[in-house]
């Protein structure tokens, strides 16, 4: 019985310590990337601006600025980034590793308008909806 008992702690005290490492890397993950973006900021998108891109905890927020009045809407502008990362040879690896993006637009008076979150389970159901 103490063999047994002793055996369940050992793989919980282990399965802890990968998750703790899985999530670690996550987190070394999304600073990377947060660290790309932010290496070429401001970057323009149509009428949104990247002005900030940082890791939190395993997801990279991007902070956007809708400048208004473009010839695509916002929602098409982020719908084609969206598709774009869930293709990337880059980007998609990361999010099937477990890193999130958000993306946060804001309007010229600071104003949230959008508040978006793309990770793998978002990239799989946009794949699946295109297959259908």
């Amino acid at each position: 019985m103490k063999k047994i008992l002793l055996t369940a702690i050992s793989a919980i005290i282990l399965s802890g310590c990968a998750s703790n490492e899985q999530q670690q890397e996550i987190e070394m993950l999304a600073d990377y990337r947060a660290s790309v973006l932010a290496s070429v900021l401001p970057l323009e998108m149509g009428q949104l601006t990247l002005l900030q891109a940082k890791a939190k905890q395993g997801v990279v927020e991007m902070m956007f600025l809708d400048g208004g009045n473009g010839e695509i809407s916002t929602n098409q502008i982020i719908e084609n980034s969206i598709t774009t990362f869930c293709k990337d040879k880059e980007v998609r690896p990361v999010l099937d590793k477990g890193v999130t993006y958000r993306y946060i637009i804001r309007n010229s008076r600071g104003q949230k308008q959008n508040d978006i979150i793309v990770n793998e389970q978002s990239c799989l159901d946009r794949e699946q909806e295109n297959e259908e």
